[in-house]
């Protein structure tokens, strides 16, 4: 497909976002419901130890079941703490719970944990002296036993994706070899026509809404 067959970024950026704002709250409410229960039955995140997962902000498909769910199966689960907003860094940090997770960068939830890996409630100690929560990431490493659900305000069928513009996931992903990246939206957000994307933007190698699995 040449480049003049494929949707801009900036324009497939702008048109998810207006698709999932026009979503009434009972439909994200029940396709969110939908994209957890899918989730949750692939084998690839059955097998998995760890989850790497977003606190969902805003009209994002809601991770609150999923988080909680995967929790209650005693799996590893980790969400995003922006640590660099200049260079477009973050780290993901493992939560014992979801009442862990306060506002943080822009608004987003974010582990209310501190950067030597404990929690920053300090009348809260139960199981978080322990050192370290971190999610140890890095291209040497095995990552085949992590699955990471990835937000974004658009996909196409070809597992493209498009974030929202700051590249934090695209230089996290890099970091993660072997590891099934997911990315989770609603229906709204696929586009058919291709996203052109560049090089350095990664790749899914699954997509999930509420209607479709594509890999």
């Amino acid at each position: 497909m040449s480049t003049n067959d494929k949707i801009k970024p900036l324009e497939a950026r702008k048109d998810g976002l207006r698709r999932r704002s026009e979503l009434s709250p009972e439909r994200m409410r029940a396709e969110s419901e939908a994209i957890t229960d899918r989730v949750t039955g692939l084998k690839r995140y059955r097998e998995a130890d760890k989850v790497l997962v977003y606190a969902s902000y805003g009209s994002e498909v809601d991770t609150a079941a999923l988080i909680s769910r995967s929790l209650l199966l005693g799996k590893k689960v980790y969400c995003p703490k922006v640590t660099d907003p200049k260079s477009g860094h973050m780290e993901f940090y493992r939560i014992l719970s979801s009442g862990e997770l306060s506002k943080g960068y822009h608004g987003i939830p974010e582990p209310n944990i501190t950067e030597d890996g404990k929690s920053s409630d300090e009348n809260d100690n139960a199981g978080r002296s322990a050192g370290h929560r971190i999610y140890l990431k890095g291209r040497n490493r095995d990552h085949s036993a992590t699955i990471v659900l990835v937000p974004g305000t658009a996909f196409d069928r070809e597992l493209n994706r498009c974030g929202y513009g700051g590249g934090f996931y695209d230089r996290y992903l890099e970091e993660l070899p072997g590891a099934c990246l997911c990315g989770i939206c609603y229906d709204e957000q696929i586009h058919d026509k291709a996203i052109d994307t560049a090089a350095h933007d990664r790749k899914m190698d699954m997509i999930i809404s509420a209607g479709a699995v594509i890999s």
